[in-house]
């Protein structure tokens, strides 16, 4: 879930992940990787211009609808 926040001036994002099976070492072990490549990503995009966001909107609608 990503929203605007007013009093910081920029969107922020929740991420809930659940664990439906397994233990939770090994749950943390695979997401770890996962959420620091999420993270590298963000921080990659707030550099993008907007006319590479709104190419990269359109190509998200065209996939997802």
């Amino acid at each position: 879930r990503s929203a605007y926040d007013e009093q910081v001036q920029n969107y922020r994002m929740v991420l809930t992940i659940d664990r439906i099976s397994g233990q939770d070492a090994n749950w943390v072990t695979t997401n770890k990787p996962f959420l620091d490549k999420l993270r590298k990503f963000l921080m990659q995009w707030r550099n993008l211009g907007s006319a590479q966001h709104g190419m990269y909107a359109l190509h998200g609608k065209e996939i997802f609808g």
